[in-house]
């Protein structure tokens, strides 16, 4: 059963308690925390066959596709000014 596992990590996730302030549609899935992990173990060094061990993928291209790819936003600076007016509260 192919969404066995994530229905289990929703039912974990459920009776931790975990996001119980969001709706349960922007609530973290299991392969999003996994992704994120992936993503932390990379930028810690680790290698992308490191990784597709730890994911227990045997294809490390899947690991590359689906768990590193596209985690980082370029910085971009913009010219931006905000008149200090609109911070104050009232």
């Amino acid at each position: 059963m192919p969404a066995r596992l994530s229905d289990q990590f929703k039912e974990a996730r459920y009776a931790a308690g975990v996001r119980q302030d969001l709706p349960s549609s922007a609530r973290p899935t299991f392969h999003e925390v996994r992704a994120l992990a992936s993503h932390l173990l990379k930028k810690s060094g680790h290698s992308p066959e490191e990784i597709a061990e730890i994911c227990a993928h045997t294809d490390t291209e899947i690991t590359e596709k689906f768990y590193l790819g596209g985690h980082e936003r370029e910085y971009k600076e913009v010219g931006i000014s905000i008149d200090p007016k609109l911070l104050v509260r009232k």
